[in-house]
């Protein structure tokens, strides 16, 4: 029996990229019964009575199993090949994940453009938050007085030794 399984994407943080949903193709040997919705959907696929379906269908059954016990390979276009090695059958699948390219997550960044950012739990516009931090910072500089003071401290120490120099050095003191 086959089964068509769906693989979802998968998203790799580390490699920043995307890799695409994919199905894969499972061989389950065993029950030789073919579902009744099966004859159905060949039957309204091909516009074709039922009774033709199921024909239809048991004669490509035999068939591949006569091509199995022959050959001992059979090729399903589009699918893959199922081997039969001493009564056991062995499916390896044509359908690849590694078929579809993966396509890259780069994040980008537009630094006009404006967004919302949740602070807290507020929400706020990236516009918003650099006029705050903006205001943040000029305040602080206008309102640390240690600068003032290192300019002041720095001014009469040239002062001082602009005098020792042209006073008393040159003067002679």
């Amino acid at each position: 029996m086959f089964t068509l399984i769906h693989i979802p994407a998968v998203i790799s943080f580390a490699d920043k990229d995307i890799q695409a949903p994919g199905f894969s193709v499972k061989f389950a040997a065993g029950s030789d019964a073919v579902d009744k919705t099966f004859y159905g959907f060949v039957a309204r696929s091909l516009f074709i009575d039922d009774v033709t379906a199921i024909q239809m269908v048991n004669n490509f059954l035999f068939d591949v199993k006569q091509e199995l016990n022959t050959s001992k390979k059979i090729m399903l276009p589009g699918l893959g090949s199922i081997t039969n090695n001493n009564g056991n059958y062995y499916f390896e699948a044509l359908l690849n994940r590694a078929a579809t390219e993966s396509v890259s997550s780069n994040k980008i960044i537009n630094k006009n453009s404006e967004h919302t950012i949740k602070v807290g739990e507020t929400e706020r516009t990236n516009t918003q938050m650099q006029e705050y931090f903006e205001e943040q910072n000029t305040k602080k500089i206008l309102s640390s007085k240690w600068l003032l003071w290192a300019v002041i401290l720095t001014v009469v120490a040239i002062a001082a030794i602009a005098v020792y120099y042209f006073v008393i050095k040159v003067n002679g003191f």
